[in-house]
């Protein structure tokens, strides 16, 4: 796990692509969650991150795109694709924590997810995934039957 916070935070910190992440493909909702946990470890805010896949959904890189408040943040939609676009991702995963420790999806939560799948449509970047974490645990929202997981 140690590689993937150097890889991480090379890559996102310094915009500088050094290489594949060492990791296998993310073929789970279980697994993004061990790929991104660390990454939410001791948050006190909400925070949202957008995993970056290729095509046969490797790790390209991940950014942290919101930083809100313990209750919550604001997302734009568009914003959650400007870094996938960048590294020209096939797919993303993305996942916010709450730090209230309450996993279950707020409606602001659903409305997002929903609007993230119908854009990522359009752009032709499939969102494979909507994870939200909290206190070591997580909630899937492709598993909840949020969004259509959509695997090549």
């Amino acid at each position: 796990m140690a590689a993937l916070r150097k890889f991480v935070y090379e890559y996102t910190y310094k915009r500088r692509r050094i290489g594949e992440a060492p990791l296998e493909p993310i073929h789970s909702a279980e697994y993004a969650f061990i790929v991104l946990q660390p990454l939410f470890e001791g948050a006190e805010n909400e925070q949202l991150v957008v995993l970056a896949l290729n095509r046969k959904h490797r790790v390209i890189g991940v950014e942290r795109v919101y930083l809100g408040h313990v209750s919550g943040t604001a997302v734009r939609i568009a914003e959650l694709f400007r870094f996938a676009i960048r590294v020209n991702a096939a797919a993303i995963v993305i996942a916010h924590n709450h730090p209230s420790g309450v996993l279950e999806p707020s409606a602001d939560d659903l409305r997002t997810t929903q609007d993230t799948v119908a854009a990522g449509r359009l752009l032709g970047i499939d969102v494979l995934d909507h994870l939200i974490l909290s206190d070591g645990r997580f909630l899937s929202m492709g598993e909840k039957g949020a969004l259509s997981l959509r695997h090549r």
